[in-house]
């Protein structure tokens, strides 16, 4: 019996495997071939687009903006692209409901990436959020091959189109300032330039800002800055705008003032500095400020500095300050402290010491604050039988000593005063102490003749006296009896010789004494005698009454020179 060849299990399973890989190829090869359908429809539909969207520049000449391009399509088209086919809006795999697949996002071409077009602009605000674009690129993803295809615009404006920005700059400290200008549409960024001529050729910085406005920092103190900047666009950069210019704070010089106020404050001042946070203030007793010095601070236009010793000269100077910052010192200036009176009056003693120095001295004024010393100065006038003296000048210390002449009045008077190192009070003067020096007793009288009477002669005599220097004679006068009787007659400043006793001789004895004074009188001097005699011849004897000698001889007795 005949009976048919059949396959074999191998060979059902080798036919089985080749009928898969024909049909796994044959699926490939249709997929492949919708990708690439679906692919043809992305580039057909993005070139109806692009012809739209240059159609849309040549009515209005800018490119519509990305709020405008991803609005739905129906607005889309009714308000930007007039006329499109809705459909060319839709990509191939939109996900259902898309009416528009146009998006301001930019393509990755990453696997597993949604299917859109991207609307790219020129990366401006104005493109992005405003009103229109310079310039685009269409986007799309190829399905079959995962390239990214794009269609650049035919136009790309220049950004000098949209206008011209204009500056301001101003200073906000000592190394920064803020700078602003008006916002041009579609500038993708702006240029910034500054630098201390207006050629921007010395100390030229060159930023880049994204915004309509920078914060400036890292300038020199006091310096002259000029700014003008420049819009850019992807393609194309805008024209330079107005220079403007500012100059960074600076702290300027004070000007001081210094004050006394007392005994230990000086109140230091000045006017308002601009952008001043604080003052600072030094002062010393060295004009150089070498040493000892003392610095203080405070935020208000003057400074009181107080706790200083008496009559003390100190130098200040100021400067402003604000943080790191300072202004260069003030001139420097002056100012002695005041020195108060002594707590009481002085006063005044007047004595004769070792008989012939009249001297005043001074007693205590009380005290003198710290820091100062009481000093004393004391001065006389004499005064005579003459006229009053002048004062004399006043001399240092709290005694003075003067030559005193017997009977004359010494009158002293004291001042005194506190004195620091550079000044001193005023000075309270005492009242007055006097002192006389007595005019001692003087010597007896001295009396000089030359010969004796003779009858009928007239003859002079007189006694000598001696007052000290300054005095005068006094009180004075002569006293007599006669041939050795008692016959005593007042004491007169001049007294002529009576009758005598009538004998052939007869004598009178002549008694003398004075004193010395000035407006003070001394004691009499001691008691000199000295006798005359006369002679008378027997033929001029008379005794009518008595014995005598008739035209006797006369003598005149008087005060004489003196010494």
């Amino acid at each position: 019996m005949h009976r048919s060849k059949a396959f074999t299990i191998v060979e059902l399973i080798i036919v089985i495997a080749i009928i898969g890989i024909l049909a796994t190829i044959s699926a490939l090869s249709f997929t492949h071939f919708q990708a690439q359908s679906r692919d043809a429809q992305r580039a057909s539909k993005v070139s109806v687009i692009a012809e739209a969207l240059e159609k849309y520049y040549d009515a209005n000449g800018e490119y519509p903006s990305c709020v405008a391009m991803t609005a739905d399509a129906a607005t889309l088209k009714s308000s930007t692209l007039s006329g499109i086919d809705e459909g060319a809006l839709k990509a191939p795999n939109a996900p259902t409901g898309t009416t528009n697949s146009l998006q301001c996002a930019d393509l990755t071409g990453a696997a597993g990436e949604a299917d859109y077009y991207a609307y790219v602009g020129d990366s401006s605000t104005a493109c992005t959020s405003g009103l229109a674009c310079l310039q685009f690129t269409l986007k799309y993803r190829e399905e079959s091959t995962g390239n990214i295809v794009s269609i650049e615009s035919r136009r790309n404006t220049k950004i000098a189109t949209s206008g011209v920005p204009t500056i301001n700059a101003s200073a906000t400290g000592f190394s920064t300032a803020n700078v602003s200008w008006t916002a041009i549409d579609n500038a993708a960024n702006y240029t910034l330039q500054r630098a201390t001529n207006t050629a921007f050729t010395a100390n030229l910085v060159t930023t880049s800002s994204n915004g309509a406005s920078a914060v400036v920092s890292s300038l020199t103190e006091n310096t002259t800055y000029y700014f003008r900047v420049r819009a850019n666009s992807p393609n194309s950069v805008g024209d330079w705008s107005n220079t403007d210019n500012l100059t960074t704070w600076t702290l300027s010089t004070p000007t001081l003032t210094a004050t006394t106020n007392s005994s230990t404050q000086v109140t230091t001042s000045w006017a308002a500095i601009s952008h001043a946070s604080s003052y600072t203030v030094q002062y010393s007793t060295s004009s150089t400020f070498a040493s000892g010095v003392t610095t203080t601070s405070t935020a208000s236009t003057s400074k009181p500095i107080t706790g200083l010793p008496a009559g003390t000269t100190y130098y200040f100077r100021v400067q402003a300050t604000n943080g790191s910052y300072s202004s260069s010192w003030s001139a420097t200036k002056s100012a002695t402290t005041s020195v108060n009176n002594p707590s009481g009056t002085p006063t005044i003693a007047a004595a004769i010491v070792s008989s012939s120095t009249a001297r005043g001295t001074a007693g205590s004024a009380g005290t003198c604050e710290a820091g100062t010393t009481m000093a004393y100065q004391i001065r006389y006038h004499s005064t005579n039988v003459a006229a009053d003296g002048a004062w004399s000048s006043w001399v240092d210390g709290t005694t003075r000593d003067v030559a005193a002449l017997q009977g004359n009045t010494y009158t002293f008077q004291v001042q005194a005063r506190c004195e620091g190192p550079n000044a001193s009070s005023g000075y309270d003067v005492s009242g007055t102490a006097n002192t006389v020096r007595p005019i001692s007793t003087p010597a007896a009288p001295g009396w000089a003749i030359t010969t004796e009477w003779a009858a009928g002669y007239n003859y002079n005599m007189w006694y000598t006296w001696s007052c000290p220097a300054g005095t005068s004679i006094g009180s004075n006068g002569v006293s007599s009896n006669s041939g050795g009787a008692s016959q005593a007659t007042p004491w007169v400043d001049w007294w002529y010789v009576g009758w005598n006793s009538g004998q052939y001789e007869s004598w009178h004895t002549y008694n003398g004494q004075y004193t010395c004074q000035t407006a003070y009188a001394s004691a009499n001097s001691p008691v000199t005698s000295t006798q005359i005699h006369a002679y008378c011849s027997p033929a001029r004897r008379s005794f009518s009454s008595y014995p005598r000698c008739d035209n006797y001889g006369q003598g005149q007795a008087g005060n004489g020179t003196g010494n």
